[in-house]
Parts: structure tokens; sequence; C-alpha cells
């Protein structure tokens, strides 16, 4: 996009100071001037436990140092916020000397959140830029025990308090709350243990009170997941939870000079409960061949489409798994584990993950397969062994067999393709194709020459098309540069030809009788070439008796007007707009009638008859066209001067005598059958 004019003006100036200023004063810069170096900040020294705080690095010396190592932060959960480039840059001219400061910096932001209470430092963290290193300094963090009140509460409720190691065991949080609250945030220790693998599920909080040691709160709830690793007794630290909440109200004056009352907040910490876990290894006694680690009480089903086929055509096994309440993560053992359907189908080493299906609490898996042969009669049951933890045992979920009708496949040969019969004779395999690509034409009717033909083409319809396009086209454009000019020599012409028309277009949407009104003075200003806007019902009839209108046509606009110059000051109705509309449609439509009969039509443009010598070419083409077609049609008649050659005919029947005869002897002596089959094909060549 082109700039504009006063910006580039604007820049060579800003350029010209600029390079003024370093010729008469001298520029330095002392960008390297600045070492590289590092320091810790906090947002607070004192905090509680699981209460987030802020520690930020702060890098001096350059804009893109490697991320330090914070595994020593072992007190903590650390979670990074975000990292940006702290830069800056400035002149300033001191006795004649420009100097340029140019200061690079990077910061590093994360939360940190205490584990327990205590005294802790810090420690000093290692920053790197290449061969430059600096370490921030130790930065000690009070952190004092959750406390909880009264009016705050957060309490932690396991499904079971015993599991087996994979078992999926839902933890509820249940937050406790009578004044109102902002920011919370949950700091749930155990989602940083190594032994358990932990989820988040929403869960609909359908009650919006309830009782708590006697007391009424609205409560907040969560829920986790919890999937123990390893077995073990476990005991779940209490999981806080941070946030501003009310402590009373205070009255201040708004700019009205009235007073409201506003709520007080400060920061609030509030611990839960611990709870005991005990994990149990699952028996290896009675563990079937194939358990991949499925602990819940599941069933399986399957279907397939189709269930008629032939043999290799794809079908589509939907496999479905439902019972425990929490399938996520969960996957299929390989289809390729199932013996009997490994032998009898063909099956992808890929499969789509499965597919949650909420409503139905179930997980859905699809899979193409196909039949290897004609003898599947049916897809096994599909199997799938899992373990039960209610009765502590291990057990095989079964699908039901799905019945299938495989059809064998017909193997399509080259000479179901040509449509010919096997024949007996090797000997004469080649006269065997008797119908055909493959069949050897042997009659003079293979000789008609099927080489281009002037005639043919010059009779066709493409050749017509191709030969008067161009014309027609210039033709065409002529025609419109003709009219183009004439309206541009006669604007008025233009007006009276598209009188009609726009009438016809503003009488539509004519909503009131001004507009009726305005939508007639402007036909009869552009049919008549008058200044329309001031056209009054007397000054109607001179001007349309002389262009011929019918006196009863010129009594009806003249009524028309009338009404609608009464109809400014009295009103109009809808229903009087529509009947006016109407009427001037009818009076305009005699109107046009009338001239169109008097004038022949209603804009006629004379023929100039030096225009199509001012258009640049077009004299040019009329005199080239002739040679141009003449061009278009020689070569397609031109022919080589005739030499002496062969009869084809004789040529024709000797090759094909020789081509019987090399299949003759292509049974007794092949090497004998190839010269004769090169000479055949020396003849066909000739010909």
């Amino acid at each position: 996009m082109k700039r504009p004019s006063h910006l580039l003006r604007l820049r060579l100036i800003l350029a010209t100071v600029v390079a003024s200023t370093v010729a008469t004063f001298g520029w330095t810069s002392n960008a390297a001037a600045q070492d590289f170096s590092a320091q810790s900040a906090v947002s607070t020294d004192s905090v509680s436990v699981g209460e987030p705080f802020q520690l930020q690095i702060q890098v001096t010396g350059s804009d893109s140092p490697q991320d330090p190592d914070l595994s020593s932060l072992t007190d903590f959960a650390v979670s990074p916020l975000g990292n940006g480039t702290n830069s800056s840059s400035s002149v300033t001219i001191v006795n004649g000397k420009v100097t340029q400061n140019v200061r690079k910096g990077f910061l590093f932001n994360y939360q940190l959140v205490p584990k327990k209470a205590g005294v802790f430092t810090i420690p000093s963290v290692t920053v790197k830029d290449g061969s430059q290193t600096a370490a921030t300094q130790p930065v000690q963090i009070t952190v004092d025990a959750a406390k909880e009140n009264d009016d705050f509460k957060l309490r932690m409720r396991l499904a079971k308090p015993e599991v087996w190691t994979g078992e999926a065991v839902e933890l509820d949080l249940t937050f406790y709350y009578k004044a109102s609250l902002d920011q919370p945030q949950l700091s749930l220790p155990i989602s940083g243990d190594p032994n358990f693998t932990v989820h988040d599920v929403e869960v609909p909080n359908t009650q919006d009170t309830e009782v708590l040691d006697g007391h009424e709160y609205q409560v907040l709830k969560v829920r986790r997941i919890l999937i123990p690793k390893h077995a073990g007794q476990y005991k779940l630290e209490p999981a806080t939870l941070s946030f501003r909440g009310v402590v009373g109200y205070r009255v201040q004056q708004d700019l009205f000079f009235g007073r409201q009352q506003v709520p007080k907040t400060r920061n609030f910490v509030v611990p839960s409960n611990s709870l005991d876990l005990t994990v149990r290894e699952l028996p290896a006694q009675g563990k079937p061949p194939g358990f991949s680690g499925h602990i819940g009480s599941y069933q399986i089903s399957a279907t397939a489409s189709p269930t008629t086929v032939n043999v290799g055509d794809p079908i589509t096994l939907t496999i479905t798994l439902s019972g425990p309440a929490y399938l996520e993560g969960i996957d299929l053992p390989p289809l390729q584990k199932h013996p009997e359907l490994a032998k009898n189908f063909r099956l992808p080493a890929e499969r789509s993950p499965g597919q949650l299906q909420s409503q139905s609490l179930s997980l859905r898996f699809t899979q193409t397969i196909r039949a290897a042969h004609s003898g599947v009669t049916e897809i096994p049951a599909i199997e799938l062994p899992y373990f039960d933890p209610a009765a502590g045992a291990y057990r095989i979920a079964r699908s039901q067999p799905i019945p299938l009708t495989v059809s064998e496949t017909k193997v399509v040969t080259a000479q179901d393709a040509e449509g010919t019969e096997p024949t007996a004779k090797a000997a004469s395999e080649v006269e065997a194709w008797t119908r055909g690509i493959a069949y050897n034409y042997e009659d003079e009717g293979a000789l008609e020459p099927q080489r281009f033909r002037a005639s043919s083409w010059v009779g066709s319809g493409g050749f017509w098309a191709l030969l008067l396009f161009p014309a027609l086209a210039y033709a065409a454009l002529f025609q419109f540069v003709r009219k183009l000019r004439a309206a541009e020599a006669d604007p008025g012409g233009v007006r009276e030809a598209m009188a009609a028309k726009s009438f016809r277009s503003r009488i539509a949407t004519a909503a009131t009788s001004d507009a009726v009104l305005d939508a007639l003075r402007g036909y009869i200003g552009d049919r008549l070439r008058l200044a329309g806007g001031a056209l009054t019902a007397k000054d109607l009839r001179e001007p349309l008796a002389k262009a011929g209108v019918p006196d009863d046509a010129i009594r009806e606009a003249e009524a028309i007007f009338r009404r609608c110059e009464a109809s400014r000051y009295s009103g109009a109705s809808s229903g009087d707009v529509i009947e006016l509309a109407a009427a001037s449609q009818t009076t305009v439509d005699r109107i046009e009638a009338a001239l169109v009969r008097r004038a022949g039509v209603p804009f006629s443009i004379p023929i100039d008859r030096e225009l199509l010598k001012r258009i640049p070419g077009v004299s040019r083409f009329l005199h080239l066209l002739p040679l141009v077609i003449a061009l278009v049609l020689l070569p397609a008649g031109w022919t080589h001067a005739d030499t002496p050659s062969p009869d084809p005919k004789s040529l024709f029947h000797e090759a094909n005598a020789l081509f019987r005869q090399a299949n003759e002897e292509s049974a007794k002596d092949p090497q004998a059958a190839r010269d004769t089959y090169a000479k055949a094909i020396l003849r066909f060549e000739q010909i």
C-alpha cells in the first residue's frame, strides 16, 4: 500500500534531524557496558500453608537467558506464570555528546504454594546465558499454619478408605461458607504425589445449602479421581483453599453525597481435614492371560456393519465398554490378541482412541476389519479380562458373537476384460484373439486413411465458432463503445432513455404521497428533458401536448399532481398512497406509449460513420481478417509431393501373410517365428 505523502515528508525530516545531530555532536553507545546479573524478589515474605505467592527472578544484561532450574524448591509447589523481556533504550545529549543507553533484561515469573508450616529459605538460583553465569540471593519465607473459622470450612471425603492398585477412587472436597468470597484457589498436595494419578471431573452442585456441625452453610463442591500406582498406606495431607473473604462492611459516601455500605475483605486460607488411604496389591493367583490392568465391573458389547460382505470388504466393528464410573484414559486391548479374530480377519495395526459417551457412561471404540476367506461365518466374541474389586477376583467380560455372510470374491483376469474364451491350442495362441482390442483385422478396410481432412473441419460447428467468435466479439465491443460515446455526448438522452425504468423503481418503494409526486416529477422531467423538481400541475399541459401526449392522459397527470400536493397538508392514508401509486403507474404507461409511437424509440443514437475508423486497430483487423482465415485453412490442405512407394494393399496382404506364418512357426521354431514377425512388422511400418 502506498504511504501518504505527508508521512514520507515527516520521516525525511526526522531522518535529517537525527543525521544532523550525529554529525554535529557525535554518537556513542554504551549497550555493551552492562554486567550480567540476577536477583530474586517475592510478593510477600509471610504466608500460610496453601496460600500462593509470586517469585520473580530478574535478569540484567541479557534478553534471552536459559530457564533456571527450580528443582531444589521441594517445600513449595512451583507453577510458571510466564516470562518476558525487560529491555529498554534511551538517547541523551550532554554537552554536545549523544549517548544511546540500551538496557537488556528478562523476567522469570513463578507461583509458589507452601506445602507445610515453618520458616523456609528459597535457595540461590543459577541463571545462565551462554558462557555467562549469575546467581540470585537466597530469600527467607515464613509459612504459618492455615486455620479455619466459623464462616469458612473445607472438608475432604473418600468414596472408600481401601482400594486396589490401579482402582479409581473418588475424592470429594466441599467448601462451606457463610460470607461472600472472591478469587478462590484450591491447593491439593496429593496432586504432586508421584504415587498417584489425579484427574479433574465435573460434579453438579445440587444443593444450595448444607448443614455442618449444626450450622447452615452455602457449599461449593469439587471432585478429583485418584488412581494409586503402588500398594501401601498413604496419608492424604490437608487441602487448602485460599481466597478473599468478606469480614464486614464500612459506610462510604458516594459522588452524590449518599451513603452506602462497602464490604471489607482480607485474604483467607482454610485447611481441610486429612485422610488415610489403604492401597492393596492385585492378587497374582487367577490372573487371566491378556489382563491389561482393567479394574472395575466391566461390560462389553459389539456391533458390526455390514454383515453381508465379500472377502476383503471393510466391516466397521464397534465395541462399547461400560461399568466403571470413571472411564477416562481407559483403552481396549489390541484385537490382534484374540487368536480366532486374528486368524480369520485382517486387522489394522492402528485404532482410533475411544470416544466417551457421557449420556450412557460408556466408552466406544471403532475399528475396520476384513474377512480373510469365505469360510468366515461370524465375528467371534470379544473378551476383556478385568479385576472385580467388589469380589476381589478376576473376571472376563464377553460380547455376543456377530453372524456374518461372506461370499468369495471373483478375480477379474485379462481374459475377462477382453471377453475371450480360453483356448487349448498353444501354437495358435495369438490367433485365439477373435474379438476385442487384440484382434488382428486383415480386411482392406483397415487401410482407410484416418488422417485429418480440411473439408471435414471446415464443415464442423467448431470451425465456424472459432472463425466467427472474434468478429462477433469485436462487433459487440464496437456497439458498446458507440453507445458509450453517444451517451457521453448526450447526457440528456440517457436520462430520457432511463426515465420509465427509474420511475418504476421509485414508485415501487413509494410510501407517502410526496414520494409518489417526486417519482412522477422525475419521470416527466427526464422524459421531456425538463427540470422535474420544480414541476407543478399547471406546468404539465404545454410540454406534454407538444410531445403528442393525448389530452385525457394530460388531465390524469394534472389530477394526480393536485391530489399529491393537497395531501401534503391534509395527510394521506396508506390506502390513498397505494391508489395514487397505481394511478400514476397507469398514467405513465399511457404517456410512455404515446411518446414511443411518435418517436419510434425512446432514445436513439445516430450512427457515427467515422467511428469505425477512430477505434484503434479496427481497420487493420478488417484488412488482415482474410489473411488470418487463409493461414488457418491452408495448412489443412497441404500435402507432400507424391513420391514413389509400394502399393499399400499389396504390402498389407504380404504383412498379414507373414504374420500368419509366424503364428504357425511359433510352436515349432520360436527363433524363426521371431524373424518372421520382424518382417511382418517392417511391412506394416512401410504402410
